[in-house]
């Protein structure tokens, strides 16, 4: 039994809301340092990328130097200039997603509405709205 898994053999049921670099970078954190899998990460976008993905204008691009807006444990020493078009820094957040096989936990097109503990189960409750459907549901999380 591991550090992070419960006596009965289970790990935490992890909630990460959102699929932009704080998202994802909680997702590789689980996977790679604690060895956790028992996560969704859940987007209202139709893709990774955060503001990457939604935000596109002419001229869109990193305002501070691309190595150091970068996972520290994911560098890219291709860049192709200092401060890399919307386009690549896009690309890598995608090409370093499927590294992880970060895609296979994640709910596209879903926007949470609405968390609540659940103090009688020691959970919490997360409303869904899938935007493709306009069908709510709810899941169980340990954790959010």
């Amino acid at each position: 039994m591991g550090k992070y898994t419960y006596s009965d053999g289970t790990t935490p049921n992890i909630c990460i809301i959102g699929a932009g670099f704080s998202g994802l970078t909680a997702a590789i954190k689980l996977k790679k340092d604690l060895n956790i899998s028992s996560f969704q990460v859940i987007d209202e976008n139709w893709d990774v990328g955060g503001t990457w993905l939604v935000n596109t204008y002419p001229g869109c691009a990193c305002d501070i130097e691309s190595h150091l807006y970068s996972w520290s444990f994911e560098q890219n020493p291709n860049w192709s200039k200092a401060f890399s078009p919307h386009n690549e820094i896009w690309e890598y957040i995608r090409g370093v997603s499927r590294k992880y096989d970060l895609y296979s936990h994640i709910k596209f097109n879903t926007k949470v509405v609405k968390t609540e503990w659940e103090e009688s189960i020691h959970q919490w409750r997360v409303t869904v709205l899938n935007k493709d459907t306009n069908e709510e549901k709810q899941m169980l999380f340990d954790l959010v």
